[in-house]
């Protein structure tokens, strides 16, 4: 069997790191639930202690397109999960809010991001 690049060993440690950590994490969800302290916000904490910066315990080496893809898929992740726990009754009560987010927010957002791929 042949051993791993540096590439590859250094790939498998992060993803060591991680996995321990989502399951340090899964153990203590429910405690964390009657804090102020939300999963994103110990991901956050996770992601700068592990990171080059503190601990060095993991390090990518990854260009801006890849950052940009994953700041929008943890964005919809972050997003989707709270629409999920969304109360019904007081978004039919307060409709106009989303509706204005919807038809005005939304389309401003898809015509900036336009612009923010294509400098001039």
């Amino acid at each position: 069997m042949l051993a791993p690049t540096e590439k590859e060993a250094a790939l498998y440690q992060n993803m060591a790191v991680v996995a321990l950590f989502a399951f340090a994490y899964s153990l203590l969800a429910g405690r964390l639930e009657r804090t102020p302290i939300n999963g994103p916000l110990v991901y956050l904490g996770f992601g700068v202690l592990a990171g080059p910066v503190v601990l060095g315990l993991v390090e990518l080496h990854i260009g801006v397109e890849a950052i940009l893809v994953l700041a929008e898929l943890t964005l919809a992740i972050v997003l989707f999960n709270d629409a999920s726990k969304a109360d019904l009754g007081t978004l039919r009560r307060a409709v106009q809010i989303p509706r204005r987010m919807l038809l005005v927010g939304l389309p401003l957002a898809w015509l900036d991001r336009g612009k923010a791929r294509d400098p001039e």
